[in-house]
């Protein structure tokens, strides 16, 4: 892991460019103090490790495909829900 002495600072427009979020929006996240940030004389830096920590605190992973279940499947489920007798009233 990178020391923040090491780490590359970026300035907005440059964390801009790399997430394609507008600077208003990273402009909430800072004053929120939702991404931990540098100031140096009234000028905003992030460092980029702390930009991926925010990143992948915020990634969501694809969810996997869903099938359809299967008419067998479906009758399954009915019969743990209903049982034979109340579903033959109705």
């Amino acid at each position: 892991m990178t020391t923040l002495s090491e780490d590359v600072l970026l300035d907005l427009p440059a964390v801009i460019e790399r997430t394609g979020l507008s600077a208003r929006t990273w402009r909430r996240i800072i004053s929120a103090g939702g991404i931990g940030i540098i100031r140096i004389s009234g000028s905003v830096r992030i460092p980029k490790s702390s930009l991926e920590i925010y990143l992948s605190a915020h990634f969501t992973p694809p969810r996997e495909t869903r099938k359809d279940p299967t008419p067998r499947q479906l009758a399954e489920v009915i019969d743990a829900v209903l049982p034979r007798k109340r579903r033959a009233a109705r």
